[in-house]
């Protein structure tokens, strides 16, 4: 038990951005844009055509430098937690996890989620509210305990479970109106294989693991061994790895967007085959002439792919930005864009979402989607479950939790 800081997540990944430190697109004096690191297949190595190439989809123009805040002006802007003495006393007490702590950092880290509007922040403005405590339990009767001392003082706190914090929904973000101690409870030091049923092919794992090589390899094994047998073919990696390739790229390139006044952001729905066409097209349709209303300086770009293949349909991506240089309030009106995406994409039959999720970013849509009865039988779960909402971060609209329009943005 301490109150120092578990150095994976700080000492790896940006705090004002996607993914690791020692990764980005960044542009060299002969204005060729290239990848730095070297964690990925592009990494070191130049893209001569991608700058014209993004320039001309995009209308972004590297003439135009939008730099992010440094560290110490958003620290500048970070509110004192606060303190619930008597709930971390007995914590400390019952010796029931590994790490505490009240660090700046980790706060802001553990208070937000990738949405565009939340990196957006992190760049160039500030939180109304995060959370005030991280604790780091390193097994599940650790997390047992201190959510049993969390009941004794639910008046006094709240708990907001922290998985790898790359949710695109909003779910992390804190409700403005929320008075009590907010505790971030973050799973990364369970990372215990606990057993293995070999037979039934299921293992208990726990939430912090994460594969290593030599597991992946045993895998790979395994299933090459079973399409031998059933004289399947060995099709290689290559495909799985540009699709593992293109999806970490994509998220990078919104960073190297934002550096220029870009702003962007992909979401998903699930849709029937007979209507991805006409959804695509609507959707297109309707995101250029909202932004086109709200004076958006140049045409946004909208692009979208099918993903993922069932019997009855499919999941499609949308990625959508625009050039946001001199917009007085650019978060607000990519929001508003944004929703009104959603509003036709459920217009034209796709759903609420496909594996994202709702988080608070979609909540205002779960009356029209699940109807006043669903909405109330959820409500009805979480107050059984959870009678003094204890877990009260607001999401799915089934407790209040104040977000402004701009996001919890100011």
């Amino acid at each position: 038990m301490g109150t120092g800081i578990p150095n994976k997540r700080q000492k790896l990944a940006k705090w004002n951005g996607w993914g690791y430190k020692d990764t980005d697109f960044t542009m060299d004096e002969k204005k060729d844009v290239y990848v730095t690191g070297d964690r990925y297949v592009l990494s070191g190595k130049c893209i001569p055509d991608f700058r014209p190439w993004f320039e001309n989809f995009t209308g972004l123009d590297t003439r135009y430098a939008s730099p992010a805040q440094s560290w110490p002006e958003m620290q500048q802007k970070i509110h004192k937690p606060v303190i619930c003495k008597s709930f971390v006393d007995e914590l400390k007490q019952a010796n029931c996890f590994k790490y505490l702590s009240f660090d700046d950092e980790v706060r802001l880290m553990h208070s937000h989620g990738h949405c565009c509007q939340e990196i957006y922040q992190l760049r160039y403005g500030k939180f109304k509210r995060l959370v005030d405590v991280v604790i780091y339990p390193d097994s599940h009767d650790h997390v047992e305990k201190i959510v049993s001392i969390a009941t004794k003082y639910p008046e006094q706190l709240t708990i907001i479970p922290y998985g790898g914090g790359t949710n695109v929904t909003q779910a992390l973000l804190c409700p403005e109106n929320e008075k009590r101690m907010i505790v971030s409870i973050d799973t990364q030091e369970m990372d215990r294989i606990l057993s293995v049923d070999f037979e039934s092919n299921t293992a208990v794992i726990e939430a912090g693991a994460i594969g290593t090589q030599e597991e992946v390899d045993r895998q790979q094994k395994i299933i090459y061994d079973i399409t031998s047998k059933y004289g399947g073919l060995k099709a290689g990696a290559e495909a799985g790895s540009r699709g593992y390739l293109l999806t970490y790229v994509i998220a990078y390139l919104r960073d190297y967007g934002f550096n220029y006044y870009f702003m962007a952001e992909s979401f998903e729905t699930s849709v029937p085959w007979s209507n991805i066409v006409p959804m695509i097209k609507k959707v297109e349709e309707r995101v250029k002439e909202s932004a086109k209303k709200k004076g958006v300086p140049s045409v946004p770009w909208v692009s979208a792919r099918v993903t993922q293949t069932y019997e009855t349909g499919a999941c499609v991506y949308f990625y959508y930005g625009f050039i946001f240089r001199g917009l007085s309030d650019p978060i607000k009106v990519f929001s508003e864009i944004e929703s009104e995406a959603r509003d036709e994409i459920l217009l034209q039959g796709g759903s609420l979402s496909h594996h994202h999720g709702i988080g608070k970013l979609r909540r205002e849509w779960m009356n029209e989607v699940v109807r006043d009865q669903g909405v109330d039988i959820l409500k009805g779960l979480k107050q059984k479950i959870d009678p003094h909402n204890l877990f009260g971060n607001g999401n799915m609209g089934l407790t209040q939790a104040d977000l402004s329009i701009s996001a919890n943005i100011e």
